[in-house]
C-alpha cells in the first residue's frame, strides 16, 4: 500500500519539485538508498508491482524496502509541505500557529506575539474563524499566565466577547456542511422518495434557509454551502432550470472572491467538477461548455504542473463526454487524435479514475463511428486490471465492452463476460435496468432473428426504455452514454 501511495506521490512532482528534491538530497551523506529508490520509482512506476521492489532488494542487499519506503515518504511530503506553505496561505496560516507554539515554549513571548498576529491577519483575510479563535486562545493563554499586566478588563471582555462570536461562526458553519451533507446523503442514496422521506428532505431545506438568515449570509463559506445546497435540490427535485441557475450563480460568486480561493484552487475544480457532473446527469450536455471553459481557463493559468495536468485531464474527459452524447462526432474524434499527439492517453497511474473515463469516451467516440477494434483497444487499457471498482465509470468501460463484442457477433464470449459481469456487481446495489435489457438482447439474439419479432419485440420493450430515461437511478448510467438508443438501434436493425 505504501508503495502505490509513493509511486502516485512521485508521479505528480511537477519538474521543478523533482529539482528541489535532488537538490535536498545532494547535501545529505546517509540515507543514500531512499535517493536511489526515488530513481527507481520514477524510472519503474508503470512496471508490474514488484519490479522496483527487487530491483532495490537486488542493489540494496539487506536494508527494508518498507523502511526506505517510509523515509522518502518523510522527505518527499516535508519537502512539499514547504513548498506550499509559500504558496497557499492555509499552510502559512498554520506554520504560523505552529511558530507561535514553539516561540512561547522557548520564552521568546514577542516573536510569538508576532506569529499569532500574521496567522490572524491571514484568517481574516481568508474568512477563517477556525485560526482566528486558535490564534486568539493562545494569546489570551500566554497573557493569564502571566497575569494579564496592563490589560484593561473592557479589553479583556472584548476579547472574550471575539472568541464567543467566533465559536458561533464555526458552530453555524458546522451546521450549514452538516445539512448539506445529510441531504446529499439521502437523495444520493433514496432514489424515489416517498412522502415521509419528502418531509425529511422539506425540514432539511427550511433549516438550511434559517441558517443562511441567522446572520451569516455575508458570509463567503456561507453564501457558497447555501448555493450548492439549493442547486443540489433543485437537481434532484427535477427543477432543471432553477438549478442551472444556481450554478451559475455559483460560478459567480467563487469567481469574484478569487482571494479567497486556495492556491492552487483544488476547491474550485471540485466546484466546477459537481456542476459538470450534474449537467450531464440530468442530459443538459449544451449547458456543460459554458463551466468546461471555465475548467480550460484553470489548466492555464499559472499553477503547478500536478494542478495543471488534473485540470487539464478534467477538462477533456468532460468535453469528450460532451461531444459523444450530442453526436459531434468529428469534433470528438478529432479531439481523440490530438490527446492522442499529446500522449494523455498513455497509461496514467496517479489520477486513475479520471485517466479511465479519458479512455472511455475516447472509446465511445469510435464506437459511434462503427471502429470497433478502435474502441476495444482502449476499453482494454481500461479494464487492463480487472479490479473491480466501485466507481460507475469503470462498469460503464465493461458494459460498452459487451456492447463492442456483440457488434463483433462474438455471443459464446459475451455469454461468459456476462456472467463474470454479474457476479461482479451483483453485490453493489444490484443490476441495472439497462443492463438487464442488454442481457436479454444478447439472449435474444436480435441479428438472428426474424422482421416481425423484431417488431413484436420493439413494441413490447420501447416504452419501458423510454421510462428509464427519467429513472434518476438509471440516468447514473446513462450520463456515460446512451445504451438505450444502441438498444433500440440494435433490435431495429440500423447502424
Amino acid at each position: 500500500m505504501l508503495k502505490l501511495e509513493l509511486e502516485k506521490l512521485i508521479g505528480g512532482l511537477s519538474v521543478s519539485e523533482r529539482k528541489q528534491f535532488k537538490q535536498h538530497c545532494a547535501g545529505q551523506r546517509a540515507h543514500k538508498e531512499y535517493v536511489a529508490l526515488f530513481d527507481l520509482l520514477t524510472q519503474y512506476r508503470v512496471a508490474p508491482d514488484q519490479q522496483a521492489e527487487s530491483l532495490f532488494a537486488a542493489r540494496f542487499p539487506g536494508k527494508s524496502f518498507e523502511n526506505t519506503a517510509a523515509y522518502l515518504y518523510k522527505v518527499l511530503s516535508n519537502m512539499l509541505i514547504q513548498t506550499r506553505i509559500e504558496q497557499d496561505t492555509w499552510y502559512a496560516r498554520y506554520q504560523a500557529l505552529m511558530k507561535a507554539r514553539l516561540c512561547f515554549e522557548r520564552s521568546l513571548p514577542s516573536m510569538a506575539l508576532k506569529e499569532l498576529k500574521k496567522a490572524r491577519k491571514l484568517a481574516i483575510e481568508a474568512e477563517d474563524p477556525y485560526i482566528q479563535y486558535q490564534s486568539l486562545r493562545m494569546e489570551l493563554g500566554y497573557l493569564t499566565d502571566i497575569g494579564l499586566p496592563d490589560v484593561p478588563e473592557q479589553t479583556l471582555v472584548d476579547q472574550q466577547m471575539l472568541g464567543r462570536n467566533l465559536l458561533r461562526i464555526m458552530q453555524q458553519i458546522h451546521e450549514h456542511q452538516s445539512l448539506y451533507q445529510l441531504l446529499t446523503q439521502r437523495l444520493n442514496h433514496d432514489h424515489e422518495l416517498v412522502s415521509q422521506d419528502q418531509k425529511k428532505i422539506t425540514d432539511l431545506v427550511l433549516s438550511e434557509l434559517s441558517i443562511t438568515n441567522r446572520g451569516m449570509r455575508h458570509q463567503f463559506e456561507s453564501k457558497k454551502v447555501h448555493l450548492l445546497f439549493q442547486s443540489f435540490f433543485f437537481i434532484r427535485t427535477g427543477e432543471y432550470h432553477a438549478a442551472l441557475k444556481m450554478f451559475k450563480e455559483l460560478n459567480t460568486l467563487i469567481e469574484a472572491h478569487e482571494n479567497m480561493w486556495n492556491f492552487p484552487p483544488y476547491d474550485y475544480l471540485s466546484a466546477l467538477r459537481g456542476i459538470l457532473d450534474s449537467l450531464r446527469t440530468i442530459g443538459y450536455y449544451v449547458e456543460m461548455q459554458y463551466f468546461i471553459h471555465r475548467v480550460d481557463k484553470l489548466s492555464q493559468g499559472a499553477y503547478p504542473e500536478h494542478f495543471i495536468r488534473e485540470a487539464s485531464q478534467t477538462h477533456h474527459v468532460y468535453r469528450l463526454n460532451m461531444l459523444t452524447q450530442l453526436r459531434k462526432d468529428e469534433e470528438a474524434l478529432q479531439l481523440v487524435l490530438s490527446l492522442k499527439k499529446q500522449q494523455l492517453l498513455k497509461n496514467n497511474f496517479y489520477y486513475r479514475d479520471e485517466h479511465n473515463a479519458l479512455l472511455f469516451f475516447t472509446a465511445l467516440a469510435y464506437f459511434q463511428q462503427g471502429r470497433w477494434s478502435d474502441a476495444n483497444q482502449y476499453l482494454q487499457l481500461a479494464l487492463r486490471e480487472r479490479e473491480v471498482s466501485s466507481q460507475l465509470i469503470y462498469r460503464s468501460t465493461w458494459l460498452l465492452h459487451l456492447l463492442v463484442h456483440m457488434e463483433l457477433d462474438n455471443l459464446e464470449y459475451l455469454h461468459y463476460e456476462i456472467r463474470t459481469y454479474k457476479r461482479a456487481f451483483s453485490k453493489q446495489g444490484g443490476m441495472f435496468k439497462i443492463e438487464k435489457f442488454i442481457f436479454k438482447l444478447v439472449q435474444l439474439d436480435p441479428g438472428r432473428c426474424s422482421m416481425p419479432k423484431r417488431k413484436a419485440i420493439a413494441e413490447k420493450w420501447f416504452t419501458q426504455l423510454d421510462d428509464l430515461r427519467l429513472d434518476k437511478r438509471e440516468r447514473q448510467l446513462l450520463k456515460y452514454a446512451d445504451f438505450i438508443d444502441w438498444i433500440k438501434r440494435k433490435i431495429e436493425d440500423k447502424p
